[in-house]
């Protein structure tokens, strides 16, 4: 599973300037996919059904990234430990 350690260790910064940044994995997950959505690309494709489909199109294919898997795979590992 994913852990802070391992977060740091990829990053080359220590825990604690993770956890100041992110006081759980649950949030540092939440934070790594929402910067997803800044990676779509808003392109005017000529309708809006076009348009909106475009960028759910690009968001299925961020997510089908295997370090977007990895990540909603610890996020949903988290939560099932929190109920």
């Amino acid at each position: 599973g994913l852990t802070m350690g391992d977060v740091a260790v990829r990053a080359g910064v220590a825990k604690t300037t993770l956890y100041r940044r992110w006081p759980s994995k649950n949030e540092l997950v939440i934070d790594a996919i929402a910067s997803l959505f800044d990676q779509l690309e808003m392109v005017d494709r000529g309708s809006l059904q076009a348009d909106m489909e475009g960028v759910v199109t690009q968001f299925a294919d961020l997510l089908a990234r295997p370090e977007s898997q990895a990540g909603l795979r610890a996020l949903f590992a988290e939560g099932n430990r929190d109920t």
